[in-house]
């Protein structure tokens, strides 16, 4: 279903990003899994989110290196502070070969840990 959107989106000079929600924590074949249906859909860029603001430097390590063996294209990653993590876990992701990296402005996001 989400690819007719991409397309769609594409088709309308958007740029297309996907999200991974939640990645945190799942097993390493869940991951691939599902990086390897959200690529037949061709967005942009495929993120992965530390939505509930867990991770550490170790799990966005093995997420990115994940997605990089099942992904060619660009990767990001949206994290939380919840842990006092999200810069520490941005640049961890950045040497990883993750480029794009969100940010909110004096932490003004949609709930905690923005």
């Amino acid at each position: 279903q989400c690819e007719s959107m991409i397309k769609a989106f594409k088709e309308m000079g958007y740029i297309v990003g996907l999200n991974l929600m939640q990645a945190g924590g799942k097993p390493s074949e869940v991951i691939a899994e599902k990086v390897q249906t959200v690529a037949k859909a061709n967005p942009d860029v495929i993120y992965f989110a530390d939505s509930l603001g867990n991770m550490d430097s170790a799990e966005v390590t093995r997420i990115a290196e994940i997605v990089k063996q099942n992904w060619d294209g660009d990767i990001g990653i949206h994290t939380h502070n919840n842990m006092g993590q999200a810069m520490s876990n941005t640049m961890t992701a950045r040497s990883n070969g993750v480029t794009w990296l969100d940010v909110t402005v004096t932490g003004m996001g949609r709930g905690a840990g923005n």
